[in-house]
């Protein structure tokens, strides 16, 4: 498989940083195109801010004009943080049309309520439904509330694809902190800051 992962900016490579990881750990033909800048930066006008990560040769040379560069391959998924929001919403139509690529958004929200707000968001999400195949999605209950407030996308759940810190804590101290704030111990997942 042809992979391509894109973020325009630090906020996105967050998002996207284990899947990279994940990605490069698989042998699959990888090539990530990221900005470390906590400002967006598009990539033809700012190639000098973003780094090149791939882990294959020019076996079938294509050139996406959204980018600005020669991907090695010709992509048959592109990966991305955000779908609503330039130069991210280019690349995905370029993708899709020019290359016929699948489309795989790594959601970094969770849609927790509905209200007004989510309904709106909602709707204009959903203009993004047909050129995106899968929305990855944090958790059942997610996935259900994003139904809820009208989502037609096809979602599935992953589970939280964000470890960027590897934090090494004792047993005894997560216990400890568990015990303070009263953590239902069935938690999978207990955010601590």
């Amino acid at each position: 498989m042809n992979l391509v992962i894109f973020a325009s900016d630090n906020k996105g490579l967050s998002s996207l940083n284990s899947v990279i990881n994940e990605a490069s750990s698989q042998n699959l033909n990888l090539f990530a195109m990221v900005c470390h800048d906590t400002q967006l930066k598009y990539p033809v006008q700012n190639r000098d801010s973003y780094e090149v990560l791939t882990n294959c040769k020019n076996t079938n040379p294509t050139f996406s004009q959204t980018l600005g560069v020669t991907l090695p391959f010709k992509p048959d998924w592109l990966l991305i943080q955000r779908e609503r929001w330039e130069p991210e919403s280019s690349v995905i139509l370029e993708f899709k049309k020019n290359f016929n690529s699948r489309i795989g958004l790594i959601e970094p929200n969770a849609q927790i309520l509905n209200n007004v707000e989510t309904i709106l968001e909602t709707y204009s999400k959903n203009r993004y439904t047909e050129y995106i195949d899968v929305f990855f999605d944090h958790s059942e209950h997610t996935k259900n509330q994003r139904k809820v407030s009208g989502f037609s996308g096809n979602s599935v759940v992953v589970g939280n694809p964000k470890y960027d810190i590897n934090l090494k804590v004792e047993d005894s101290i997560i216990n400890s902190i568990k015990s303070y704030y009263k953590v239902d111990p069935t938690k999978k997942q207990v955010l601590l800051f």
